[in-house]
């Protein structure tokens, strides 16, 4: 998600909680930085077309990280899920 705020600054992440005054957005993955933004002070926000994913990631990683990276995205992040039981 992409997020402009009035202020000029732009965040890109994952919007990871939201109630009704206010948004967290993740960003990195660098600097994973947790931001708690007022929803008043957003100018604009749209699905972003650059993804917060390290290009050529995948060609850096062996067949055991591929797994866990998949079973990562497809349990949103739940180590307990029972994606990350099933190839080890």
């Amino acid at each position: 998600m992409l997020l402009v705020l009035e202020d000029g600054r732009s965040l890109n992440g994952n919007i990871v909680s939201e109630d009704e005054t206010s948004l967290t957005i993740v960003t990195g993955p660098s600097q994973v930085k947790e931001q708690k933004v007022l929803k008043s002070t957003v100018e604009f926000q749209r699905f972003s077309q650059i993804s917060i994913m390290p290009t050529d990631l995948l060609n850096t990683l062996d067949k055991e990280q591929i797994l866990d990276l998949l079973a990562y995205v497809l349990s949103d992040g739940n180590a307990k899920a029972a994606a990350f039981h099933h190839h080890h």
